[in-house]
């Protein structure tokens, strides 16, 4: 069994491989951009989701993950939910529930290659230096989270398809579902095999799914937030509103909700710990975002075996606003250098006008395939 390193080593917390790359990371970092504060409730206190280490081992049919936090992980036995008084042990059967970890893998290391979205909810975007083809979610309630995904990234395929052919059939519908399960299953693995030791979380994924043992090759990008355990159903939630099964961020002091501190801005990223490669790093990446210009915060991938990535932040300015650009970039992603210009996203007066735009240049060879529907799901899910 090979084991490699991809988090970081704590003074006086116990390594969880003796091989790969040591990374270092700071205590007490779990703030997110520096101004997150926890909700108001006993079982969600300081510590609790600051991420200490990250590592993986390889057996023989796949990998097993291994995340160490700075305090012990609660367990849900014995407690009650608050709506409903259900007991939480029979909703989050993995004997954890106040966090989700993602983990945005990006096995082929070509730059621009691959995805950049977040899970919905995160308002992150990975940067296209380490672009990824697989996404874990670890969540209190992985198949909730699974079928909860599924509706969303269905929800968006019909608007596009009513927007291009103005109405949907009931062919239609299956060929979206089935499309829908296949590129999920594809592309998003949400562990159902978790053990849970003291401040250690092992969580399996299969050979399979990941395409071959977890390399040190590789770009992870893993960022902590906080569980909505008792997340259910869209019920009628706008794309651009979902949460997967994540605690967003409000004024004030929550319950339900992480607080801000000062005169923080409630539409940062409600990412608690980023799992970043140096001092500063996880502040400044959480803090460079800009919602009017539809630019997420840009977070990049680490790769254990010390690979150098031209990366840093961005020292541009953003675009102009909407009402006076010209045709946009599509989500420009701060400071990347290496791999190929993010291609225009064509403007028009509705959804329709703007997918008949991509598709002429995909036709036209302006866009690869990949370009174009990574542009795709971006201009569906602004409306």
């Amino acid at each position: 069994m090979r084991k490699l390193l991809i988090g970081l080593l704590i003074i006086g917390h116990a390594p969880l491989s003796a091989g790969g790359v040591d990374l270092v990371d700071f205590e007490e970092d779990d703030y997110g951009a520096g101004e997150i504060l926890y909700p108001n409730r006993n079982d969600m206190q300081p510590g609790d989701l600051d991420l200490l280490a990250f590592g993986a081992e390889n057996v023989a049919d796949g990998t097993w993950f291994t995340a160490s936090f700075r305090k012990p992980i609660r367990s849900p036995e014995g407690l009650m939910t608050e709506v409903g008084q259900v007991s939480l042990a029979s909703l989050a059967r993995n004997d954890f529930y106040t966090f989700n970890i993602d983990v945005y893998i990006d096995t082929d290391m070509k730059p621009g290659s691959g995805r950049t979205d977040g899970l919905p909810g995160r308002r992150i975007a990975v940067d296209r230096a380490t672009a990824w083809e697989k996404t874990v979610l670890l969540t209190p309630r992985p198949s909730v989270a699974r079928n909860l995904l599924k509706q969303h990234v269905q929800r968006l395929e019909e608007r596009a398809v009513r927007a291009e052919q103005g109405r949907i059939s009931s062919d239609d519908s299956k060929a979206i579902s089935a499309g829908v399960d296949a590129r999920l299953d594809e592309h998003y693995f949400m562990p159902e095999k978790v053990k849970v030791r003291g401040r250690d979380i092992r969580f399996f994924v299969p050979k399979d799914f990941l395409g071959g043992p977890a390399s040190d090759d590789w770009a992870y990008t893993v960022v902590v937030t906080g569980a909505a355990l008792e997340q259910t159903a869209l019920l009628g939630v706008s794309p651009e509103k979902f949460n997967l099964m994540n605690m967003p961020v409000k004024p004030g002091i929550n319950f339900d909700a992480f607080g801000i501190r000062g005169r923080g801005d409630p539409e940062q990223p409600p990412v608690v710990d980023y799992l970043s490669h140096k001092g500063g790093w996880q502040e400044a990446r959480l803090a460079d975002y800009n919602l009017a210009r539809n630019r997420y915060a840009s977070l990049v991938g680490i790769v254990p075996s010390g690979r150098k990535l031209d990366v840093k932040m961005t020292t541009a300015p953003d675009p102009p606003a909407a009402a006076d650009r010209k045709p946009a970039t599509a989500g420009r992603q701060p400071g990347v250098t290496t791999g190929p210009a993010t291609p225009p996203i064509p403007t028009g007066n509705s959804l329709a006008d703007r997918l008949r735009a991509i598709r002429e240049l995909r036709d036209q060879g302006v866009l690869t395939e990949e370009e174009y529907q990574q542009i795709r799901r971006r201009i569906v899910s602004e409306y």
